[in-house]
C-alpha cells in the first residue's frame, strides 16, 4: 500500500528499528513458530525472532528496490531507559538497574542518523551507535531474507 508512494518519491528512506536482541534468535526463523502463540514464558525468544525479521526485511527491501532509489536501513538503538522495564520479571529488574542504559534522547541518535545521514552506499545495512555493524549470521542470510519477503507477501495478500 505504501510501497508505490515510496517508489515515486525520490530518495525515500525506510528506517526499521530492530535490536541486538536478534542475536538471541539462535535457530533463525522457523516458519511454523510465526503462526503460533507465544510459547516462551516472557516472549524473549519471539522478540528476538521479530527483531531478526526486522533486519531481514530492511535488507531485502533495499535489495529489491535500490535501483528505484529506495533506501532502507535497520538499527539497534541501544538499551533505552523507559517504562518498558517495569514489565520485566521481578528477579531481572535489579540487573536492569545495574546496566548503563541510554536516555530516550541518546537512544534516538542512531535512528536520526539513518534518517538524516546514512548514505545510499550504506543501503540495506544494519547500524548501531550511528555506525554500520555486521549483524548476526541469520540476519546476513539473503536466502532467509528472500523467504521472509515472499512469505510476508503471501500472508498479507488479502489485505
Amino acid at each position: 500500500m505504501l510501497l508505490p508512494l515510496l517508489l515515486k518519491t525520490p530518495q525515500s528512506r525506510v528506517v526499521t528499528v530492530a535490536s541486538r536482541a536478534h542475536l538471541a534468535a539462535l535457530n533463525g526463523i522457523t516458519w511454523e513458530s510465526l503462526e503460533q502463540v507465544t510459547r516462551s514464558r516472557f516472549g524473549i525468544t519471539e522478540y528476538a525472532v521479530s527483531k531478526l525479521a526486522n533486519i531481514l526485511f530492511a535488507s531485502e527491501l533495499a535489495r529489491r528496490h535500490a535501483s528505484q532509489g529506495l533506501l532502507s536501513y535497520s538499527l539497534h538503538p541501544g538499551v533505552i531507559k523507559t517504562e518498558v522495564w517495569r514489565h520485566a520479571p521481578w528477579w531481572a529488574q535489579p540487573l536492569f538497574a545495574l546496566r548503563r542504559m541510554k536516555t530516550p534522547l541518546e537512544g534516538a541518535q542512531t535512528t536520526l542518523h539513518c534518517v538524516l545521514h546514512a548514505s545510499p552506499e550504506q543501503n540495506g545495512l544494519y547500524f548501531s551507535n550511528c555506525q554500520p555493524r555486521t549483524p548476526g549470521d541469520h540476519a546476513s542470510n539473503p536466502l532467509l531474507a528472500r523467504q521472509l519477503w515472499e512469505r510476508s507477501v503471501a500472508w498479507t495478500k488479502d489485505f
